[in-house]
């Protein structure tokens, strides 16, 4: 059975989201529950400093905001109030899209069938668009509405 280059892209388009958003559940370092301020040296354990909390990989999509707002129980800490960051959010997509297209290559290899190179040239703009989106989605709903989706 044949399988449909338009199937094949919109698998890799859904797959390359879903990980990327699945990335988001990397959150480094683990453990933070409160601001470490900058005259203590080191950090106490469980403490993070200002930025040093990231989400994401293998680019950090969600950094820690140094806004230094009010409340200040989340400062240092990942939050509603820190916005995505549209490029790593790409890059992200992207670098999750090219190694589905590895697998799936390989896949219709190992099948003996083959797939034109055209298809993964063509997937890279629609993934980086889907990509787009869902930097918007997390955009309009983490930090204009501060509904917490991460983490």
């Amino acid at each position: 059975m044949k399988t449909s280059p338009y199937f094949l892209l919109i698998v890799n388009a859904f797959l390359a989201i879903g990980l990327t958003v699945l990335s988001f559940q990397y959150v480094q370092p683990k453990n933070c529950y409160r601001f470490c301020g900058g005259e203590q040296l080191p950090c106490p354990t469980r403490s993070c400093r200002f930025g040093e909390q990231k989400a994401g990989w293998p680019f950090p999509a969600f950094v820690d905001n140094p806004g230094g707002g009010s409340p200040t129980g989340g400062w240092g800490l990942l939050g509603p109030e820190d916005p995505p960051l549209g490029i790593p959010m790409i890059l992200n997509v992207l670098f999750y899209s090219v190694e589905l297209w590895m697998v799936i290559y390989v896949i219709q290899f190992l099948r003996h069938q083959v797939i034109s190179p055209k298809l993964f040239f063509v997937s890279l703009p629609l993934n980086a668009l889907m990509a787009v989106s869902l930097w918007f989605f997390y955009y309009i709903f983490a930090y204009v509405f501060e509904f917490p989706i991460i983490g």
